[in-house]
């Protein structure tokens, strides 16, 4: 979805806030008839998802977070980016060419604005997420926005959070990099799928999932920052079984 005006969105407030912009993500799941999503976001719209997974989190699946800062002294001087000023360019071109208001200069002047004061989060804000809401933070090795410290500290502030910093790319990684991006994109789908279902198991709420999903159990997996478990389709445990006795047996009778 666009972000309030922008795209082809139109604002009605003079004043655009991370508060808001969730509230129009809130709106626009309520008139859809979406319960719950999974949230994918990018800069602002990372920054707007953090946001729901704060005050909303009954409305999330999961968090895909994608080049967000938790304050503003984590944002870098995007005047001095070469790229960030090309990408300026590129939005003002298709803004005009899209927008039905049309006044791309206000609306820059409104973002930056809230730039300067926005996000101003804490660990104490980050607490507010629940383990029910599998995240993913992350960015570019080479991000000219946002200051590394910004999501390795946000991971840390989310227990059940995982970070990615994806090679040779950066605040525009899905432009620069698609086919890695959409690969960790859709493995982030998948995991928070099975972490999702899982949930449900142990809440004893899975109703009518098991004929999607399959039945799952638990099964240890280590990472390099933390220790957690994995849930496990048993239809391909069972097949990973029966390969091991088929060539068990094949072995014992050559």
């Amino acid at each position: 979805m666009d972000s309030r005006g922008q795209g082809r969105s139109t604002s009605s407030s003079a004043n655009i806030t991370y508060d808001l912009m969730a509230a129009d993500v809130i709106g626009l799941l309520n008139y859809l008839g979406i319960p719950q999503a999974h949230i994918v976001g990018w800069s602002d719209g990372a920054i707007i998802g953090l946001n729901l997974a704060m005050n909303s989190p009954n409305r999330l699946v999961s968090l895909f977070a994608f080049a967000a800062n938790y304050n503003t002294s984590g944002a870098k001087d995007i005047s001095l980016s070469s790229v960030f000023n090309a990408y300026l360019t590129r939005t003002q071109i298709e803004y005009e060419q899209m927008n039905p208001i049309n006044d791309y200069q206000s609306l820059y002047n409104n973002l930056t604005t809230m730039w300067s004061t926005l996000p101003d989060w804490n660990q104490t804000d980050s607490a507010k997420i629940p383990s029910t809401i599998y995240a993913w933070i992350v960015d570019g090795d080479h991000e000219e926005v946002i200051y590394r410290d910004q999501p390795d500290t946000m991971a840390l502030w989310i227990p059940q959070s995982g970070e990615l910093i994806l090679p040779r790319t950066s605040h525009f990684a899905f432009l620069q990099d698609p086919d890695t991006y959409i690969a960790a994109l859709e493995r982030f789908m998948a995991q928070a799928t099975s972490y999702y279902t899982n949930q449900l198991i142990t809440n004893n709420s899975l109703y009518s999932l098991f004929g999607l999903c399959g039945i799952y159990c638990q099964a240890p997996c280590w990472s390099p920052r933390r220790s957690f478990s994995r849930p496990i389709d048993l239809n391909f445990f069972r097949f990973c079984l029966y390969i091991f006795f088929q060539k068990l047996f094949t072995s014992m009778f050559m």
